[in-house]
């Protein structure tokens, strides 16, 4: 192997010296491919050196606590990058020879290879020793075409192809696991500044996030041309409007859209201006009403009218094309009379 090493060391000297500019383009082109896959050979002869060294206990005979600090002062590493080194030539070693085949042939990258491994050995856990050589398989052909980050993720929904009948088990243990997880770290942190504001952090589950998104985000689009509030600053006034009297009062009395017909509920809805704010209506009880976003825009194109009806209850009235007698509408959804 040494004789073979000093060969190759002498070959890619003779390459060094050689002068780049004078390749034509193709030539330049088939050069680097050749000068990858050359790299990624030489990475497999490495990661077997150091699977040998690792497993002689090389490094604890010399003084080292452990190969991968061994790896870091021998050849100038850091710790964690030595420490993958070790963890994928043990990889490698143990159950995916199949892997380290491609990354010899120069067919995959260092990089595809630890994403392989490590998709390989989610899958034997899984579903067996007969899967994960499936899947060995169809990571190896798809890193021809995908570079890690798309290949790790398309290696989540490996199951699928090589053990389609535990995939749904695993993917419904992962949700658990993740609902687990969201569970666990949900919280919210109110640090109470010295002048009486008040700084807001925490991490929320996913229905508490639901519903703090449907409350707020019918109340952060800016309000009109002029409104020049950042995203921030409406989302902080959406909250304010959420706990206040006027938004109460509404929800009271419309309890969810009052668009006829809609069973939106108040979560879902923002208050429309009856008499539109810019031309001068007053944002109150009697010139507002829930409408949730859909009705919302339909009401704004102006071919239905919206009044409050003697009791107070908001109703619109149709457009002639709709209803030549244009006769006043409400929604009965939330409230029988």
């Amino acid at each position: 192997m040494l004789e073979g090493l000093a060969h190759a060391e002498a070959a890619v000297s003779d390459c060094l010296d050689a002068p780049a500019w004078a390749l034509a383009e193709h030539d330049l082109v088939a050069a680097l491919d050749a000068a990858h896959r050359l790299e990624q050979r030489l990475a497999a002869v490495k990661l077997t050196l150091v699977r040998e060294l690792d497993g002689r206990g090389t490094a604890t005979a010399q003084g080292a606590s452990s190969t991968a600090v061994w790896l870091r002062d021998r050849l100038r590493l850091s710790v964690s990058a030595a420490r993958r080194l070790v963890d994928l030539a043990g990889a490698l070693d143990a159950g995916a020879p199949g892997v380290r085949a491609a990354l010899a042939g120069g067919d995959i990258s260092v990089e595809q290879a630890r994403v392989i491994g490590d998709t390989v050995s989610t899958v034997r856990t899984s579903a067996g020793a007969e899967a994960a050589g499936k899947a060995v398989a169809v990571l190896v052909e798809w890193a021809g075409q995908f570079e890690p980050t798309l290949l790790r993720k398309l290696g989540t929904r490996i199951l699928d192809h090589v053990a389609p009948e535990v995939a749904e088990a695993a993917a419904r243990a992962a949700l658990e696991a993740e609902a687990r997880r969201a569970s666990r770290d949900r919280h919210v942190t109110l640090s109470e500044l010295s002048d009486g504001r008040l700084r807001l952090s925490g991490s929320l589950d996913a229905e508490a996030a639901g519903l703090l998104r449907a409350a707020i985000d019918p109340l952060t689009a800016p309000s009109g041309p002029d409104d020049r509030r950042s995203p921030g600053q409406r989302r902080h006034d959406a909250l304010a409007d959420l706990t206040g009297p006027l938004r109460r009062a509404l929800v009271l009395r419309d309890r969810g859209c009052a668009f006829p017909g809609c069973d939106r509920p108040p979560r879902w809805c923002d208050a429309h201006h009856i008499h539109h704010w810019a031309d001068g209506g007053r944002t109150s009880l009697t010139n507002a009403v829930l409408l949730c976003a859909h009705h919302h825009r339909h009401v704004h194109r102006g071919e239905w009218t919206v009044r409050l009806g003697g009791d107070g209850r908001p109703e619109f009235v149709p457009p002639a094309w709709l209803d030549p007698d244009r006769l006043p509408r409400r929604n009965h959804y939330h409230r029988r009379t």
